[in-house]
């Protein structure tokens, strides 16, 4: 079975719509990365965040050691109760993902 050609017109309309796509993203993305991509709002704790490379590494995502940038021991020592404090600073030490219990964009 044999499928039917195209018509001649519907191959330049095809690469029309999909050069406009790929411009928009690209401009999007130049102009407005963190929009452009962004999976949603912050938590209400994050919501001086200013910008995604605060959190993320670029291509890796969000980081341990970027987190520990803004809660270090010490805020857990001061600003936390004693069991909180204490389950947060072995995953300090032990550089392990905040990921595994915090979800910091709302919609994901």
């Amino acid at each position: 079975m044999s499928a039917a050609p195209l018509p001649k017109k519907v191959l330049p309309v095809v690469l029309g719509i999909t050069s406009v796509l790929v411009l928009w993203i690209a401009w999007g993305s130049v102009c407005d990365p963190e929009a452009m991509w962004a999976p949603g709002h912050l938590s209400r704790s994050h919501t001086k965040v200013v910008s995604c490379s605060q959190c993320h590494e670029p291509f890796h995502g969000p980081s341990a050691a970027k987190c520990v940038g803004c809660h270090s021991e010490e805020r857990f020592a001061r600003g936390t109760t004693p069991e909180v404090g204490q389950r947060h600073l072995v995953f300090i030490r032990e550089q392990r993902s905040c990921l595994m219990c915090h979800a910091e964009h709302r919609n994901r």
